[in-house]
C-alpha cells in the first residue's frame, strides 16, 4: 500500500517544533521522520510544512447576502444554520435546526454529510457516515461508529477511510486506504477491524495526523472522557469540520450522541441526513437532487423508488469504482420493490415504569440547570425543551436495558447536557464576536431578496441542469401499450440524407430524454434506453447486452452485472455517452450523442454517419444475419440498390435474464 509506520520526532528549536505524532505520509512532515520500511531509514526534507495544500479560491463559500458584495463570485448558502445532532434512537436536529426522526436499518451505514448532487468533489472531498445498529430487539437504533471517507485527490480512485468508535472498552480510531479493506467487509466502507488493529493504521489522541498522500487531510482528536472523543478534520490547511462522538457509558460498543458543528467552508456544498444550509430547511435534499419533506415522526422519509435516500450503499456516484451495485431487490409476496429505507419505523420501547418518572424528572432537572444557556440560544428554550422529550424516552430505555438506576445521571448528561453545552459553546463564541445567538430565527430564515438575486444570476457553475427527477420525462408501459393518451417517448426531430461526396448515409434523430419507466403497478423503477439500429429490437429474441454492429452502443459496455446500472444523469450535458450511465451509453464508432441544449433536459440527439461499406456490414451480434441488403436495380442497368429500414426502439431492460 505504500503506507508505513512513521515516527515524527519532537524538535526543541524555534517555533516549528512538533509533538509526537503518527502520520500516514512520509513526505509532508516539518520534523525529522524515521520511516520503518524494514530497510535503511530515510528522512524527507524537513522544510516542508505539515499540511501543504490550500483551499482553491474557486470554491469560496459565502452567504447569499455577501455574494453580491463578492461580485457574484463563489458558491452560496442561504442560512447560517446551527449544529447537527443525532442522539438516542436517534433523534435528529438538522443544520437548519429542524427536528426529525430516522432510525435506518440494522448494520447499515448512512450519510450524515455528503456533497450535494452535482457539487464538485474538490470543493468537499469527504463524506461523514455513521453505522446504525439495532441494539436490542425493541426498536432502539443507535450509532455504532462514525466513518470519514476522504477523497485524497479530485477523483474517486484514492479514498481513505477513517473509523471512529469512542465507546468505553471497545474504542478504535484508525485510517487506511479503502482498497485495503477485506473482501468480506460490506461495501468496503464498513470498518475492517483487522486493519484497525494494526499499529501502522492507528491514530493517536492528542496529536495531529496526516491521512493520505496529498496532504489535504489533517486529523486531530481529544479523548475528553473515557467514552467521548472530540474530532477536528482540517482540509487544505484552513477548512475545519468539528464533531464529537459520545459513547455509551456502560462499556458497550454503541453511542448516545453525535454532534457536528456547522462547517464554515462547506455550508455551500453539504447535504445528507443532517440537511443543508440552502433555502429549503424543511426538506432533505436527496442524492440525485430531489427533496423529501422533513417530518418529526418515525418513518419520516417516504419510499424513494430511485434509491436516492442516504443509505451509503445506494447513495453513491456510479462513476465511483467503489460504488456498490445500486440494486433494487424484489421483495417477498406481491413483488414489491424493496429498498432499505422502507418498512415500519417505531419509537423505542422498553422504558420500564420503574424508571419512567425518575428519568423524566432527571431530564427536567437538567433542563432547569441549563436554563440560562437554553434561553441565550435565541429560541426561547424551544430546542432544549425538545431535547428533554428525547432524553426522557432514551435515557429510560437505556437504564431499563442496563437495569441500573445508578447510570441515570450519566445518561442524562450524555443525552441532554452534552448537546446543550456544545450549542452554548458555539453560541458564546458567536455573541462574543458581535453576532446573533446561534438559534436566532434570523439565522435560520432565508433572505428572500438575496436568494432571488442569486437564483436570477445563477452564479453556481456546477448547478444541475435538471432541478430534480421531476424534470425528467417518464412513462408507463401498460398505458403506452393500451393506446391511452399518455406521456410517452417522442421523436422530437428526424433527418436522414445521403452525402453524395462520400456516398454516406447521415442520420440525426432527437428524442425525449427519458428517465425511468413503470409497469405492472410497480412505480417508475425500470431503466429506459433507446436502441437505434437497422433492425427492430425483439424483446423475446434479442439481448440488450449483445448489440448489432451498427447499433448505438458497444458490447464492451456490459461487463459484469450490467442490469443494475440503468442510470440516467441529472447533468446529461456532461454525462450522456459515458459508461457510468448505461441508459445513454458510449454510442460506438458510428454514432455520436449529445444533448440538444446544454442547459435543459428535454432532448437527446444521436447522430450517425454510415458509408456504403458500413451499411453492407451491418449485422447482428453473432454476425450471422445481415440487416441491409444489396441487389441489382431492375430499372437501371449497372445500378446497385442498397435497402434497409432504420428503427428507433425504446427498451426497458428489466434484468439480464428477463
Amino acid at each position: 500500500s505504500g503506507t508505513q509506520i512513521l515516527e515524527v520526532k519532537s524538535s526543541s528549536e524555534g517555533s516549528n517544533g512538533c509533538d509526537w505524532a503518527t502520520i500516514l505520509n512520509p513526505y509532508l512532515s516539518s520534523c525529522g521522520v524515521t520511516i520503518d520500511t524494514g530497510s535503511s531509514p530515510t528522512a524527507p526534507p524537513t522544510s516542508s510544512p505539515i499540511q501543504t495544500t490550500t483551499r482553491d479560491p474557486a470554491y469560496e463559500c459565502v452567504s447569499e447576502t455577501e455574494w453580491v458584495a463578492n461580485n457574484n463570485v463563489g458558491f452560496t448558502y442561504a442560512v447560517a444554520g446551527t449544529g447537527c445532532t443525532a442522539s438516542g434512537d436517534p433523534h435528529w436536529r438538522t443544520f437548519g435546526n429542524v427536528a426529525h426522526q430516522f432510525q435506518g436499518r440494522d448494520n447499515r451505514q448512512y450519510l450524515y454529510m455528503r456533497r450535494c448532487h452535482q457539487k464538485p468533489i474538490a470543493a468537499m472531498p469527504f463524506e461523514l457516515l455513521a453505522k446504525h445498529l439495532e441494539w436490542v430487539v425493541n426498536g432502539v437504533h443507535v450509532i455504532e461508529y462514525v466513518t470519514l471517507k476522504l477523497y485524497d485527490g479530485d477523483d474517486y480512485d484514492t479514498p481513505y477511510l477513517v473509523h471512529i468508535r469512542s465507546a468505553l472498552n471497545t474504542p478504535f480510531f484508525c485510517a487506511y486506504p479503502a482498497a485495503l479493506a477485506g473482501s468480506t467487509i460490506p461495501d468496503r466502507q464498513h470498518v475492517d477491524e483487522a486493519l484497525c488493529a494494526q499499529s501502522q493504521y492507528a491514530i493517536a489522541a492528542g496529536v495531529s495526523t496526516l491521512v493520505g498522500t496529498t496532504g489535504r487531510f489533517l486529523i486531530t482528536y481529544t479523548q475528553t472522557s473515557s467514552s467521548r472523543v472530540d474530532v477536528t478534520l482540517t482540509v487544505d490547511s484552513e477548512c475545519e469540520l468539528k464533531f464529537y462522538l459520545q459513547g455509551h457509558g456502560s462499556g458497550v460498543r454503541v453511542h448516545h450522541a453525535l454532534y457536528i458543528h456547522p462547517p464554515p467552508c462547506f455550508r455551500c456544498f453539504t447535504c445528507g441526513l443532517c440537511g443543508s444550509f440552502d433555502a429549503l430547511p424543511n426538506k432533505i435534499t436527496t442524492c440525485n437532487g430531489g427533496a423529501v419533506p422533513v417530518v418529526n415522526s418515525y418513518g419520516a422519509f417516504a419510499y424513494d423508488p430511485d434509491g436516492n435516500t442516504y443509505d451509503a450503499e445506494y447513495c453513491c456516484d456510479p462513476k465511483d469504482p467503489a460504488c456498490p451495485k445500486r440494486r433494487r431487490l424484489i421483495g417477498d409476496g406481491e413483488g414489491e420493490i424493496y429498498h432499505p429505507d422502507m418498512g415500519e419505523f417505531v419509537p423505542a420501547t422498553g422504558c420500564s415504569e420503574t424508571f419512567a418518572a425518575t428519568t423524566s424528572d432527571a431530564c427536567a432537572a437538567a433542563r432547569t440547570a441549563a436554563n440560562d444557556c437554553c434561553v441565550s440560544l435565541g429560541d426561547d428554550g424551544a430546542t432544549c425543551d425538545g431535547f428533554v422529550d428525547e432524553c426522557s424516552l432514551d435515557a429510560c430505555v437505556f437504564v431499563t436495558l442496563d437495569g441500573d438506576a445508578a447510570l441515570l445521571d450519566e445518561y442524562v448528561d450524555e443525552l441532554f447536557t452534552s448537546k446543550v453545552d456544545a450549542l452554548c459553546v458555539i453560541n458564546d463564541e458567536l455573541i462574543a464576536e458581535g453576532g446573533s445567538a446561534i438559534l436566532d430565527p434570523v439565522l435560520l430564515e432565508v433572505d428572500e431578496e438575496a436568494h432571488a438575486a442569486v437564483v436570477e444570476v445563477e452564479g453556481d457553475p456546477f448547478a444541475s441542469v435538471c432541478s430534480a427527477d421531476s424534470s425528467i420525462s417518464t412513462f408507463d408501459w401498460d398505458a403506452l401499450m393500451s393506446g391511452a393518451a399518455v406521456e410517452q417517448p417522442q421523436v422530437v426531430s428526424f433527418n436522414m440524407n445521403v452525402d453524395e461526396s462520400d456516398l454516406s448515409l447521415n442520420i440525426e434523430v432527437a428524442l425525449t430524454y427519458e428517465g425511468r419507466s413503470s409497469a405492472d403497478s410497480n412505480g417508475a423503477v425500470y431503466g429506459t434506453t433507446y436502441v437505434l439500429d437497422f433492425e427492430d429490437f425483439d424483446a423475446h429474441a434479442n439481448s440488450i447486452f449483445e448489440p448489432g454492429t451498427c447499433q448505438n452502443r458497444n458490447a464492451g459496455d456490459f461487463s459484469g452485472d450490467f442490469d443494475t446500472f440503468w442510470e440516467y444523469s441529472l447533468n446529461p450535458a456532461d454525462d450522456v455517452g459515458t459508461a457510468s450511465y448505461l441508459a445513454y451509453p458510449p454510442p460506438g464508432d458510428l454514432w455520436s450523442v449529445s444533448m440538444a441544449s446544454d442547459n435543459e433536459c428535454g432532448a437527446v440527439v444521436y447522430t450517425g454517419k454510415f458509408t456504403w461499406n458500413d451499411l453492407v456490414a451491418c449485422q447482428d451480434y453473432t454476425s450471422t444475419t445481415d440487416y441491409v441488403t444489396t441487389a441489382d436495380d431492375d430499372d437501371v442497368t449497372g445500378k446497385i440498390s442498397l435497402q434497409g429500414t432504420f428503427y428507433v426502439n425504446v427498451v426497458s431492460p428489466f434484468a439480464s435474464t428477463g
